[in-house]
């Protein structure tokens, strides 16, 4: 079976092309903008097939993909779609493994999920084989975002920041999970299309979040909580005050819990402790360069 992950130099391809890098029936290969990004796969004795894929030049990315039997798209949906669709009407009918957002069910002001709803309207159209994955809150590695950038705060900073008192419900997944879910969708013959929430075992409010991130750093981060009003304020008289945008504000007040029922077939290993304990060790193990 030849498959060839799309965006394999993102944290989550790099884990999905180096796992289906083991499987011995899969000739695997891995495809990104630039090559030199993935190095590192070159000092296997006999390494993945390495691409360079540039998603928005769609005529050259078909005609570099058109061969595959599987696809594993791992850029946003709206770099990926319009690849796929080209990719059918040249004739591929590849098995597609897209991933999406859970905040597309959740977030209906914003214009980013209001692109990804219709990109994954465009995807359910779709004939031939594909899946969608929605992840809750994916993250493992300290430029996710998401618990990467607060476990910097709590390292380099010493705070944690939160909007309002953290009630809202959250259910961090791991990209060590998401992988393996991505695996499985992949391989399965007998998928021809689904759509899977994608979720960690836990659900956490946000403020117990922040206090087990301050807990596994060592206990001396202080959380440090910006009232929601005021927040409001400050984004309506500039715009955004740092990273924060009036949809943040809106997104930190709703449970982000999973929006599509979990695979039958898959469970998360990592628990959000260990979780976040592989994070601070990548923080680290980045500081002490």
């Amino acid at each position: 079976m030849r498959i060839v992950v799309v965006g394999a130099a993102t944290d989550l391809g790099r884990r999905i092309l180096r796992r289906l890098y083991d499987v011995e029936w899969v000739e695997v290969s891995g495809a990104t903008r630039e090559a030199s990004r993935l190095s590192e796969f070159l000092e296997h004795d006999e390494p993945p097939g390495i691409l360079e894929v540039d998603p928005e030049n769609i005529p050259d990315a078909v005609e570099k993909l058109k061969d595959y039997e599987r696809i594993v798209f791992c850029h946003t949906l709206t770099l990926s779609v319009p690849v796929a669709m080209a990719l059918r009407q040249a004739g591929s009918d590849a098995k597609f493994v897209f991933f999406s957002s859970n905040n597309v069910a959740i977030d209906f002001d914003s214009p980013v999920y209001a692109r990804l709803r219709s990109a994954e309207a465009d995807i359910v159209a779709m004939n031939g084989e594909w899946a969608i994955v929605r992840p809750t809150m994916a993250y493992g590695s300290p430029n996710d975002g998401t618990i990467g950038l607060l476990v910097q705060y709590a390292i380099k900073k010493g705070v944690v920041p939160m909007i309002g008192k953290g009630e809202a419900k959250l259910q961090p997944i791991h990209y060590d999970d998401l992988t393996d879910l991505a695996v499985i969708l992949t391989l399965r013959r007998d998928l021809p299309q689904i759509r899977v929430g994608a979720a960690g075992g836990e659900a956490i409010s946000t403020a117990d979040l922040n206090k087990k991130i301050v807990a596994c750093t060592g206990g001396k981060a202080r959380i440090i909580s910006a009232p929601i009003g005021v927040m409001k304020t400050m984004v309506g008289l500039f715009g955004k005050v740092g990273p924060v945008t009036s949809e943040i504000i809106q997104r930190s007040q709703v449970d982000r819990l999973p929006t599509w029922p979990p695979f039958v077939d898959w469970a998360p290993r990592v628990s959000l402790e260990d979780g976040i304990n592989k994070v601070i060790e990548d923080v680290r193990a980045g500081m002490a360069k």
